[in-house]
């Protein structure tokens, strides 16, 4: 797909055995808090699902962060964005059933 004639990119990943409406509720389970964050996030979600890997993006599409682990819920899983510059940036969770959530959010 292109725009004005270049070429479309974005950093999102969907999952196509998914419908649309399933990856709505998906990430409706999902939260981060606090946002704006200052110094950590924290991932909640009230499906458990088995997380594989988080991803922190900027604006750009620059991985600034990244965790990974077998059998990490997101119920127990925070990272320290302390670090970061002030600003917004994108949180992409992947989970073990190839589940892609992705949230947004900004560091104060």
């Amino acid at each position: 797909m292109s725009f004005f004639g270049q070429p479309h990119s974005t950093y999102a990943e969907y999952s196509t055995s998914k419908s649309l409406s399933s990856l709505s509720e998906e990430n409706k389970a999902f939260e981060i808090y606090p946002n704006p964050a200052t110094e950590s996030i924290n991932f909640r979600s009230l499906n458990n699902l088995e997380i594989t890997e988080v991803k922190i993006v900027n604006s750009l599409g620059a991985i600034m962060k990244m965790k990974t682990q077998n059998n990490m819920t997101v119920n127990d899983t925070n990272m320290n964005v302390g670090d970061l510059e002030n600003g917004v940036y994108f949180v992409k969770i992947k989970a073990k059933n190839g589940t892609i959530l992705n949230r947004k959010f900004i560091k104060k």
